[in-house]
């Protein structure tokens, strides 16, 4: 299974991120600190997964406590 595009429309400190396109290659993710790398990770785990109960809550942000993006993925 491939990954070819992530957008992630509120969760954590990410909001409205899109990242699109991702090719067969590796894909190296970086940057400063607290700029929603992990937060990134956290929700595609969550959606593969599902949300637990274990420490994630704090990436629910807003009081509304909604959160939501998509994943395209590729292959089985």
């Amino acid at each position: 299974m491939l990954i070819r595009s992530l957008n992630v429309e509120k969760y954590g400190v990410c909001q409205k991120t899109e990242i699109d396109e991702i090719s067969d290659d590796l894909l190296v993710v970086y940057g400063p600190n607290e700029a929603g790398k992990t937060t990134c990770m956290e929700f595609i785990r969550g959606v593969f997964y599902g949300l637990s109960n274990d420490g994630r809550e704090k990436y629910v942000c807003g009081a509304d406590q909604t959160y939501g993006g998509s994943i395209s993925i590729e292959g089985g």
